[in-house]
């Protein structure tokens, strides 16, 4: 009788595993954002106007740039302050490329992950039943501002942006069953395929030297999955202000939610002084590169008012000019500095005429 309901039991909890409808992930929220320069000014560029970054941020501000350009990124990304805020496991881990864009003024096209999870758990140890467990979710997007088809700029206290984004992605799912020795008895492996649509909107106000913006992100985000119920991407809502007293100094602070009851409110705010104003373009690249100027900034992000201990500082260098630009940033606890335990992320951008 006992072998019989060992029997059943281990039947049902095995399809029940098989054909879970709901993707077995222990969090619904990117947490990665892009730009070691951003970074370095505490993790939100909303209304600061002129990145390339600005892709992802707030497309409206795409509105700043001068020039088009190339830009890449690459994070260590052990560490995620922006998950650890939502008390979720982070959405990437690993060295990765996160980020990707080519972009002007008028727009602009963008790639970076939003999901890389892989790990192995194990259900009922009596049943000596182990799931491993891999899912990739990458996007791209299509930019445009309120520029979008003018040949040049032309003078406006507004501007709008929109993210039109295609979301592609793979889930493998194994169970592996072993016998009372341990030895592998029997298995099972699930491949399924995501693709998805989403929308972003942002808009950002010129005052003078200050800026205001408002950004939505995911205003619909959705992936449908071959093997697994529809994935929405939750909106996210961002508020920011920036100040720019002198040329060569920001001030950046920016409010951000998840849409959801039980998220938080997270603030960030940093500043950045740049040495030198670049001069103008010439036709050498090592002139334009000796020509270039430094950068250092300091942000800081939180939900609530940490002590000094626990405090998030990111840190930030970056060297511009007319050829390349380099951003380094690092981010980490105080405490976490003290013993060398950081985590680092890097920009590459190179500007370009289109």
């Amino acid at each position: 009788m006992n072998k019989k309901i060992f029997q059943l039991s281990f039947i049902l909890i095995t399809f029940s595993l098989m054909f879970s409808d709901k993707i077995p992930i222990s969090t619904d929220y990117p947490t990665i954002f892009p730009s070691a320069r951003i970074r370095g000014l505490g993790g939100n560029g909303t209304s600061i106007m002129g990145d390339i970054s600005s892709t992802f941020y707030n497309p409206a501000t795409l509105s700043g740039l001068n020039s088009g350009g190339i830009s890449i990124s690459f994070e260590t990304d052990h560490y995620s302050s922006y998950a650890e805020f939502l008390e979720k496991d982070q959405s990437v881990y690993g060295k990765n490329v996160t980020f990707l864009t080519i972009s002007t003024y008028q727009g602009g096209l963008s790639y970076m992950p939003l999901f890389k999870i892989s790990y192995r758990d194990s259900f009922f140890d009596s049943l000596n039943l182990e799931r491993d467990f891999e899912m990739k979710l990458d996007q791209y997007w299509l930019s445009v501002t309120s520029y979008a088809g003018s040949d040049e700029k032309f003078t406006s206290f507004i501007y709008f942006g929109f993210n039109l984004k295609y979301l592609n992605g793979k889930i493998a799912e194994t169970k592996l069953i072993y016998d009372t020795l341990g030895d592998l008895k029997d298995g099972f492996a699930e491949i399924s395929y995501g693709n998805g649509y989403g929308l972003d909107c942002g808009m950002v106000l010129s005052l003078s030297n200050f800026f205001a913006s408002l950004m939505f992100r995911d205003i619909f985000t959705h992936v449908y999955w071959d093997s697994y119920d529809k994935q929405i991407i939750p909106m996210n809502g961002n508020l920011g202000l920036s100040y720019v007293p002198l040329n060569n100094l920001l001030f950046n602070f920016n409010i951000s939610k998840f849409l959801r009851k039980e998220t938080p409110f997270v603030y960030t705010l940093g500043g950045e002084y740049t040495f030198f104003e670049l001069s103008e373009k010439t036709n050498s690249f090592l002139d334009d590169l000796k020509k270039g100027s430094p950068s250092i900034r300091v942000g800081t992000s939180f939900k609530e008012i940490p002590n000094l201990s626990t405090a998030i500082i990111d840190i930030g260098v970056g060297y511009n000019s007319n050829s390349v630009r380099f951003d380094l940033c690092f981010e980490s606890t105080l405490s976490k500095y003290y013993v060398g335990k950081f985590d680092y992320y890097l920009t590459l951008t190179i500007p370009i005429t289109i």
